[in-house]
């Protein structure tokens, strides 16, 4: 049995592997459902050639470790003047009110090329807290309407994760 938090550990191990291979030097990467800010600021303490942007409903307007925090939903993406290389959630989706309008403002605000890396818990895990949680088909579904390419796929023992590319319509 694994507990909650070595479950998290891993999806972070996996954004950080992810993002490593995707990322380019000079990136702006946008975090959606960073909460505290926790894993990008871990992740930017390595890659101090990034800019971040991340977006959480719970946080306020600040800069703070050179990561500008918005307060704002998944859907407000949207709303936001700048573009991004790569726009990225963690264990969030369940979170979304709109995941189809999350994808839709995404797809608007990745640079052409740009990349979208989901990670997400699995469909029926048991993380204690009783949730919904989404398929990687029914992601990949979402995604594929929203004019992503999948590039990558994959599901693991607790989460599944997608990267997909902004085609061009």
């Amino acid at each position: 049995m694994f507990s909650v938090g070595e479950m998290e550990k891993h999806a972070y191990k996996l954004a950080e592997t992810l993002l490593s291979q995707y990322i380019k030097p000079l990136s702006y990467i946008l975090e959606v459902g960073c909460g505290d800010g926790e894993f990008l600021k871990s992740f930017l303490y390595k890659r101090k050639d990034l800019k971040a942007m991340c977006i959480d409903p719970h946080q306020f307007n600040h800069i703070e470790y050179g990561i500008t925090f918005y307060k704002g939903t998944a859907e407000t993406v949207i709303e936001l003047e700048e573009t991004f290389h790569i726009i990225f959630t963690i264990m969030s989706l369940h979170h979304f009110i709109d995941i189809e309008a999350f994808f839709v403002a995404s797809n608007a605000r990745l640079i052409k090329g740009g990349k979208i890396i989901v990670i997400d818990w699995k469909k029926g895990i048991d993380t204690g807290i009783p949730e919904k949680y989404f398929s990687l088909d029914e992601i990949e579904t979402v995604m594929k309407k929203t004019n992503f390419a999948i590039e990558e796929k994959k599901e693991e023992k607790f989460h599944f994760y997608l990267v997909g590319s902004k085609e061009e319509i």
